[in-house]
């Protein structure tokens, strides 16, 4: 797991908004965990992806996704973003996902806004966007 083993169950919110395509179960975990997460599935079913980052920067919240589209928007297209984390952890069992989120989020918290993030089992990478 990438050399990280922080978890904090007192973690301060993180506001965050997860795509229509982040399990259900990993949303509840992080609600649960005390961070507030708006999904996509439950509010904006179907809304096209450019919508979603003008959603998460109005809403001032961090993107969890696993569609590698964002970062085509965000690179090729130049849209702008309020940060993205990409949950490249494929088949992975939801608490395990849950576990190496938890993880990064509380280790890299601040790091992640305005930046495109990509969360893989063996590392995470912070990219800053400009």
């Amino acid at each position: 797991m990438w050399g990280l083993s922080i978890q904090s169950p007192t973690m301060p919110e993180l506001r965050l908004l997860a795509d229509e395509n982040i399990d259900s179960r990993l949303v509840q975990a992080l609600r649960a965990d005390g961070h507030h997460v708006t999904w996509i599935a439950e509010q904006h079913a179907g809304i096209r992806d450019e919508a979603v980052l003008d959603l998460a920067a109005e809403l001032k919240t961090i993107l969890i996704t696993d569609d590698t589209d964002f970062g085509e928007l965000i690179y090729r297209q130049r849209l702008t973003s309020y940060g993205v984390l990409l949950l490249r952890l494929g088949s992975m069992p939801w608490q395990q996902k849950h576990q190496l989120l938890t993880t990064a989020l509380t280790a890299h918290r601040d790091n992640f806004f305005h930046a495109f993030t990509v969360l893989s089992d063996q590392r995470l990478r912070i990219r800053p966007l400009q």
